[in-house]
């Protein structure tokens, strides 16, 4: 339909984008990855630059926005409280 996308991830999910113009600029979405130094080349080799990118050793997370100001944020956290492993997101308390 008019103003509406939709991927299918490989490992599993799927993330819907729908227009909404009375929210532009206001949004945001956080992906968990089991590599986002290969998630910014592959953004890069798109075309799309990331506005920023921290690479810890914890930690990992690259930023990237649309024109409106909407945000995606891929993150991969590395610690043993909450990592991702083989596509699958193993949360501890």
């Amino acid at each position: 339909m008019k103003g509406f996308v939709e991927w299918r991830f490989e490992a599993g999910g799927w993330l819907q984008v729908h227009e909404n113009r009375q929210l532009a600029g206001r949004s945001s979405v956080t992906l968990v990855e089991t590599d986002v130094e290969h998630r910014i080349k592959q953004l890069q080799k798109a075309g799309i630059q990331p506005k920023s990118a921290m690479l810890g050793d914890q930690v990992s997370v690259a930023i990237v926005s649309d024109p409106d100001g909407n945000q995606l944020v891929f993150a991969h956290g590395k610690g043993e409280k909450h990592r991702a492993v083989n596509g699958e997101v193993v949360a501890s308390a």
